[in-house]
């Protein structure tokens, strides 16, 4: 369970920071707007989150992080937890970029 709601917090996270970090400050929130302007990166940021969630915390998964150099040894993480909220923020971030680049190219090919 504590790993849904870190991958929740994680989404949520990454779209807050997102708002914080538009470029028209002037507009307050308004959640019907923000889901219509952004609705299809939200999709797909769940979807392809919700997919890496399910084989992340699949029993068979094991992930050993002693074996990355740059990592500490002293430090003991419960990578499953650290896991979910990555996912979470990380997904949403590496959607966004996509869908950026994506309508970047679309638009240079006007």
């Amino acid at each position: 369970m504590k790993n849904w709601v870190l991958f929740f917090l994680g989404t949520l996270a990454y779209f807050l920071y997102r708002f914080i970090k538009r470029k028209d400050k002037r507009p307050d929130f308004s959640l019907h707007f923000w889901i219509e302007d952004n609705w299809p990166e939200l999709l797909f940021a769940f979807i392809f989150d919700l997919a890496a969630m399910l084989i992340l915390l699949d029993s068979d998964t094991a992930i050993d992080l002693s074996q990355i150099a740059w990592f500490p040894l002293w430090l003991d993480l419960p990578v499953k937890l650290a896991g979910s909220f990555i996912l979470g923020y990380g997904g949403g971030l590496a959607v966004y970029n996509i869908f950026k680049k994506k309508v970047k190219r679309e638009i240079d090919k006007i």
